[in-house]
């Protein structure tokens, strides 16, 4: 499943904005790169976080199991608790790393370039934010005692693969613009 595989070029990326620090006070720039910096860190944590989410989710909840459902639910329970515990966590840091990025764009506003770079990673990562919450809902119904219908939980996965899909192009076409700014700086 390549949903969350792009969390290496966000990394990669990011961390590139400091080299487009040439003008403005030396004050901003440190401050661009700290903000940068953390918002850097959050990512690598979310990283982790991603893979340990994805693992478990192409383990246990391929499509046989969505078939079985819902006399399994008692096996995937403790799972789907999990993953909704791991989306929590990818969601609180892709939204501190936001954060960090549009308080970055704000002192750069001398230099348009790194505002419009930290403003464009901001909003791709907001992009995976929205992945994550579509996500939440086949979670949920496995949690559902009311929800019996295996097709309606498939239903569910598969809007949220669309979903994620759909999300997952709008984020990298944000990604390649903020990297076209790098390149022509």
């Amino acid at each position: 499943m390549p949903l969350f595989v792009r969390i290496g070029i966000v990394i990669v990326v990011v961390g590139l904005m400091s080299s487009l620090t040439s003008c403005g006070s030396k004050t901003n720039d440190e401050d661009v790169n700290a903000l940068v910096g953390h918002a850097n860190q959050l990512l690598e944590q979310e990283a982790t976080i991603t893979r340990s989410w994805r693992d478990e989710f192409v383990t246990i909840f391929p499509m046989e199991n969505r078939e079985r459902f819902p006399s399994n639910r008692k096996m995937l329970r403790p799972h789907a608790e999990n993953q909704l515990r791991l989306l929590q966590e990818k969601e609180e840091l892709l939204l501190a790393a936001v954060a960090k990025l549009k308080k970055a764009s704000a002192i750069a506003a001398a230099n348009q370039k790194e505002k419009r770079f930290a403003e464009l990673m901001a909003e791709s990562l907001g992009k995976d934010v929205e992945i994550v919450r579509s996500f939440r809902k086949p979670m949920k119904m496995v949690l559902d005692e009311t929800v019996s219908d295996a097709q309606l939980l498939k239903d569910s996965f598969a809007e949220a693969g669309q979903d994620a899909e759909l999300k997952s192009k709008e984020r990298d076409a944000l990604q390649n613009d903020a990297k076209r700014i790098l390149e022509n700086r």
